[in-house]
């Protein structure tokens, strides 16, 4: 159960697949496998597109993302951008 939009162990399925429908909505693509594992310079994720990613998974996860992690060479993947979120909100 979550409380205070915190993540526990039943939520992060949920919370994951949301996290694939930010990135689907702001890259305009649906997210296959190959997508999960490309980078972002492969996929032409611009700053903008980034920021957006930021953004709204802030609001998702109810947390901030720490300010050097603002600077898209911070993450290589999405799947990278994941884990940090994943990672950050067990704290």
């Amino acid at each position: 159960m979550a409380i205070n939009n915190c993540i526990y162990e039943d939520d992060v399925d949920q919370k994951y697949d949301n996290f694939i429908l930010i990135i689907e909505k702001v890259i305009g693509m649906s997210v296959s496998e190959k997508v999960k594992s490309a980078t972002l310079a492969q996929l032409g994720i611009n700053s903008i597109q980034y920021i957006s990613i930021i953004v709204e998974v802030e609001a998702l996860f109810d947390m901030v993302f720490d300010e050097e992690k603002l600077v898209m060479s911070e993450f290589e993947t999405f799947w990278d951008i994941y884990i940090y979120v994943k990672n950050s909100s067990r704290s």
